[in-house]
């Protein structure tokens, strides 16, 4: 089945890649930040803080994620869905970002049986699911946070949830 709004354009933009792009005005924010993170840190680990924050249950962010695209996507076309580019700001680890990819991943597989009248079958249909929430972890999800450490810890995040063994060979890594 084809999928409308997805090159196999499977390219991965790591904190590395988008340090070397980044110039001028948005470079200069992104080091004042990590300063300011630097220097939190610091502060924390001076009053004996670890620093470390509760992860934000699945249960509130699934419901919330739900409730968000349940209007959001309203008329939206399965290729319509493809092309939202969406921003966590303070992302922490990404619970939102994966759960955002999980729940568009679906809408969008709904959307393109129900627009093409033609079902994933049963057992490729796990398959086809990784392969959208690798499509939208590439190349639909951004988030950012001042603690460089919680964007590591993204990028891993959001990469095992988009990882897949594809038909033919090894698993593939966004």
């Amino acid at each position: 089945m084809a999928l409308p709004g997805i090159s196999s354009a499977n390219e991965f933009y790591s904190a590395h890649y988008l340090e070397s792009v980044l110039t001028g005005d948005i470079k200069k924010v992104r080091e004042r930040w990590a300063e300011q993170a630097r220097a939190r840190q610091a502060a924390d680990h001076a009053a004996g803080l670890s620093g470390a924050q509760a992860a934000t249950p699945e249960v509130l962010t699934s419901c919330q994620i739900k409730y968000t695209l349940k209007e959001a996507l309203v008329g939206r076309s399965a290729a319509e869905i493809m092309e939202l580019k969406l921003l966590e700001m303070a992302m922490g680890s990404a619970a939102y970002l994966n759960e955002l990819v999980i729940q568009l991943a679906q809408a969008y597989l709904e959307r393109c049986q129900q627009e093409s009248g033609q079902s994933v079958p049963h057992d490729l249909y796990s398959t086809e699911l990784q392969k959208v929430k690798t499509r939208l972890a590439d190349q639909n999800v951004y988030g950012v946070d001042l603690n460089p450490v919680a964007v590591e810890l993204a990028e891993v995040s959001l990469w095992f949830n988009s990882i897949f063994t594809p038909e033919h060979g090894r698993a593939f890594m966004p």
